[in-house]
């Protein structure tokens, strides 16, 4: 089988640490390429990037975002049997031109396109002309109906659903198809109580009440690993906040490194202060580490069942609540749980490929072309 991913955003290639987008692309590829099936993957290229290459065993080929029909050509030239959009774009409509024989399938992970000031009251506005480009690239007329025309329909997190359907115009709600997760066969917790945080630091992302806890609880040590948006932004980060002796500014770490698996394993909390979101890569692999969620969002339910939602001005009271009692472990071992029967990787996989062959049946994995390693 043959299996083409369409998408912006590919971790490690065009997008940071952060992208969860990029993270969902690259994760689904190299779990595929783990069972033995050929992945490929359509994204555009950064200035310096060369137009092939392999990540992960996914031969990934680029184009450049001014040329679209250098997307084209390789949509066509990779011959795919299965076309899967991870969120929908203008390349989704682009890719049912280039194969409309083909097999279309879509995931949509957060439809979160309401105004020019997205995420709320506390986000940094677009400009009108950007959000205007972003929507028509991610909302416009030819990609709901790219959206509509796909064989199979799947959504990320339960939660999105209804807005999804609304949004594109669908008749139906799609089904929940969940990202491959990697989950340890065990865990070691650090000895005192250790926080995390992996967003940016970024005002829709709200670092500063992280920042208050750890001043507030001088006792715990908290981790903070992430950067703002550039180096002067992230200098002032580090110059209000770096005295505190329990706060460590960490660099961003990629979630496919050892180093996030470490960070995740002693962590006994992560913290989400963002004013919205779709369901974050963190918290499932937050879960997938026995690490309890302390957020002031609760998508999917994941922060009520397996730590606790809190209002920004209570998170003091949420933190002193997961840890009395050591409370934290068990919601802790629930997500755990919960994670491995939801998300694991094999599981996940399996069901990316039963949809899979309930359109194109058993189809052997052709030869793989010839790319350039990614170091």
């Amino acid at each position: 089988m043959n299996v083409c991913l369409v998408a912006l955003d590919f971790h490690g290639w065009n997008c940071p640490s952060g992208c969860g987008f990029g993270r969902a692309t690259r994760s689904l590829g190299r779990a595929l390429t783990r069972r033995g099936v050929r992945v490929t993957a359509v994204v555009p290229r950064a200035l310096g990037q060369p137009e092939r290459c392999v990540v992960d065993g996914i031969e990934v080929f680029s184009f450049s975002p001014t040329r679209p029909a250098e997307a084209h050509r390789w949509l066509r030239e990779v011959d795919a049997d299965i076309y899967h959009s991870i969120e929908p774009s203008l390349l989704t409509h682009v890719a049912q031109r280039a194969r409309p024989a083909r097999a279309h399938v879509v995931t949509m992970l957060d439809p979160a396109l309401d105004g020019p000031c997205i995420g709320g009251p506390d986000s940094e506005p677009l400009s009108l002309a950007h959000w205007l480009r972003r929507r028509y690239y991610r909302m416009g007329r030819r990609v709901r109906d790219a959206v509509a025309s796909a064989d199979l329909r799947f959504v990320g997190a339960r939660h999105i659903g209804d807005e999804v359907r609304r949004l594109y115009g669908l008749a139906e709600t799609p089904a929940f198809l969940p990202r491959p997760v990697d989950v340890p066969a065990q865990v070691r917790k650090a000895s005192v109580p250790t926080v995390c945080m992996l967003d940016r630091w970024e005002p829709r992302k709200r670092p500063e009440l992280f920042f208050a806890l750890a001043e507030r609880f001088p006792e715990v040590r908290f981790i903070a690993a992430g950067s703002a948006a550039d180096e002067a932004a992230t200098w002032v980060v580090r110059q209000r906040w770096g005295h505190l002796f329990n706060l460590e500014l960490r660099d961003p770490v990629s979630p496919f490194s050892r180093a996030y698996a470490e960070l995740l394993a002693e962590s006994w909390i992560l913290v989400n202060p963002a004013h919205r979101t779709g369901l974050p890569a963190s918290f499932v692999d937050a879960a997938a580490h026995g690490t309890a969620i302390l957020s002031t969002v609760d998508p999917d339910d994941f922060a009520s069942n397996f730590g606790l939602r809190a209002a920004p001005e209570a998170l003091g009271e949420g933190l002193s609540d997961l840890l009395a009692d050591s409370r934290w472990r068990l919601r802790g071992e629930l997500g755990r749980a919960y994670v491995a029967d939801t998300f694991s990787a094999d599981r996940s996989v399996d069901a990316h490929l039963e949809a899979y062959r309930s359109l194109v049946g058993g189809v052997e994995a052709p030869a793989p072309l010839a790319v350039a390693q990614m170091a």
